[in-house]
């Protein structure tokens, strides 16, 4: 017999919420509801990786409206059928959570995708004629944007300069962004567009690129240099050519499972605040991914607490600030407690002074917004948890927490700090597999056999109790994919290899903790833990079915097998893969893709 105490709560409705009484059937009546309730989408018949710890695999999960009402097995389930529930077969698929991207520049990148292709154009020439040819076929654009350039393009170790564009654009404005969103190289009509000129200064943690004897800008703009020119490129823009440039990368999102990001909306020296095309998603009800928006730690308070109090809801949402303490490798700007050690003459560049650092960090912290600190070199790291340690010792506790980005090279006196700090290391798989291979980038030989061993120390930081975020810092990264952000952090096994040179330290992670990294720590970092993150009841539906059990098969075949099949974000289908389910092409879906809530 049912306990009294449950009786009651089903005599009170309990059990048509969607935490409601489990012992009540799903098609259940109260005073309070009269209408039966009912599940609007089953997924059965497979497994449901709940990112939970110690839970076992249930086979079936129901949704209602925008969240989880049931998940366990296919009787307990069924239980919430109605005459109108879409019940899709898994056919033994894997459903995961939404993958959370914890580093990301969508909008940016998604004006970049606007240009011209830079990252296959390994020459000058190449570039430049690519660059040209863009602008011949898109006649229309006032500004050439572009981004994926590389240093060692240019012939004889040169850098690029304003005249290598101006003979094929002299009279149109042409911003490309280094691949590593660190650098912008323009013409002579863009430095005039911007008023850069021999008598423009430096900004502050950036320079201009200038002839040595004239003096005159030479169309390099390192660090915050570059935003002096991009805040002029982007209102040169139509606001609707960006707004679509941003929906197709939303659509992409939803492709690869990805159903919440944390997106850096700031470029080093520019102020401009434009959220413009996210809002018209939003308002069009296309924005299918949540959006935690970072902005530049440098903005006026009140500017910071208005967007503050307009995005505060789980959709779009100011979330935090971003502020930038060094450079990156490439341009050694990165900052190191030692100088380079192909460079001795230089230890990098801060960005800000200590006392600098620390007002940004106890202004986001008083405030009640985190704050993810860039930070390449070990130097710069440690100014940031320097900075997060005077901000947690003057401001009130708040339940996100600060982020230290990148965390290239790592002092291993500063390991344990992160834990005591309860700060969070904000990393990129990617970047740490490929940056410590010789034949790809040059990061080892610039700090030096001794430091190597401490280039991205993703596994030691977990070891030392440190909470580790995956993202991919795209477009700067080239994949959006989180199963190959998955993947790269999985062979990072740390043998030796004389081909490779790979650091003796393993810093490979394991499936699980993978997906914990792509899920539940984001949402832990920002404290929404209790609405995202995990497959649970109540929870908002984000999941996402993947074609392959990816606990269970090779690593190897993570990146050539997997495929999303399907993506769910606040209880709607935002992508199917065609052909999954040959029964959807009969239109039972057109309802539920975008719906607006109930």
């Amino acid at each position: 017999m049912m306990p009294l105490a449950e009786r009651m709560k089903c005599l009170l409705g309990a059990c048509v919420v969607i935490v409601g009484c489990y012992s009540c059937s799903g098609s259940g009546t109260s005073p309070e509801t009269p209408e039966p309730v009912y599940a609007d989408l089953i997924l059965s018949n497979g497994k449901i990786y709940a990112g939970v710890t110690d839970q076992s695999l249930a086979d079936s999960i129901a949704i209602r409206r925008r969240n989880i009402l049931s998940v366990g097995d296919a009787e307990a389930v069924g239980k919430w059928r109605g005459p109108e529930t879409l019940v899709l077969d898994l056919r033994g698929r894997i459903v995961v959570p939404g993958f959370h991207d914890a580093h990301v520049h969508l909008y940016s990148g998604a004006l970049s995708a606007l240009g011209p292709d830079l990252l296959t154009a390994p020459t000058l020439p190449l570039v430049v004629s690519r660059v040209e040819e863009y602008a011949r076929s898109h006649p229309d654009m006032e500004w050439i944007l572009g981004a994926g350039w590389y240093f060692d393009i240019m012939p004889g170790g040169r850098q690029p300069s304003k005249e290598d564009l101006d003979t094929v654009l002299p009279d149109r404005p042409v911003l490309l962004m280094h691949i590593s969103g660190h650098y912008g190289w323009v013409n002579s009509e863009a430095l005039s567009r911007a008023g850069i000129d021999a008598e423009t200064p430096d900004p502050q943690g950036g320079s201009i690129g200038r002839d040595p004897v004239t003096g005159e800008p030479n169309g390099l703009l390192f660090e915050t240099a570059s935003g002096l020119v991009y805040g002029t490129a982007l209102a040169g823009i139509d606001p609707e050519i960006k707004t679509q440039a941003l929906l197709a990368q939303v659509k992409e999102l939803g492709r690869m499972g990805v159903t919440s990001v944390d997106e850096i909306l700031v470029t080093p020296g520019s102020k401009e605040v434009d959220l413009t095309g996210y809002l018209t998603l939003k308002e069009q009800a296309e924005l299918t991914c949540r959006v935690n928006i970072f902005l530049s730690g440098e903005l006026d308070p009140d500017e910071i607490l208005g967007w503050k109090e307009r995005l505060s809801g789980y959709d779009i949402r100011l979330a935090g600030l971003k502020v930038f303490v060094d450079g990156n490798f490439q341009a050694h700007t990165a900052w190191l407690l030692e100088p380079y050690a192909d460079r001795p003459d230089t230890s990098g560049l801060p960005i800000f002074s200590q006392e600098e650092l620390d007002a940004i960090a106890k202004k986001g912290q008083c405030m009640g917004l985190p704050v993810k600190f860039h930070a390449i070199g070990d130097a710069a790291v440690r100014s940031a948890l320097d900075a997060i340690e005077a901000a947690r010792s003057s401001c009130p506790a708040m339940d996100s927490s600060h982020s230290v980005e990148h965390v290239e090279l790592l002092d291993p006196g500063d390991l344990q700090r992160f834990a005591s700090l309860d700060t969070v290391a904000s990393v990129q798989p990617l970047t740490a597999l490929f940056s410590t291979i010789p034949v790809v980038s040059a990061v080892i030989s610039e700090v030096g056999p001794d430091r190597s061993r401490y280039l991205f120390s993703n596994r030691m930081l977990k070891e030392a109790g440190a909470t580790v975020l995956f993202g991919t810092d795209w477009p700067a990264g080239p994949f959006l994919d989180p199963m190959i952000g998955i993947w790269t952090s999985m062979v990072r096994t740390g043998e030796t290899d004389p081909e490779q040179g790979l650091p003796p330290a393993p810093q490979a992670f394991g499936i699980e903790e993978a997906l914990a990294a792509y899920t539940l720590l984001p949402a832990q970092a920002l404290g929404i833990e209790d609405v995202l993150g995990t497959i649970e009841e109540g929870k908002f539906a984000d999941l996402a079915v993947l074609s392959q059990d990816i606990l269970a098969i090779p690593k190897e075949r993570l990146v050539s097998d997997v495929q999303v099949d399907l993506t769910v974000m606040d209880g709607k289908i935002v992508f199917l893969r065609e052909g999954t389910w040959p029964e959807m092409a009969q239109g039972r879906t057109s309802l539920r893709l975008f719906r607006p809530e109930i």
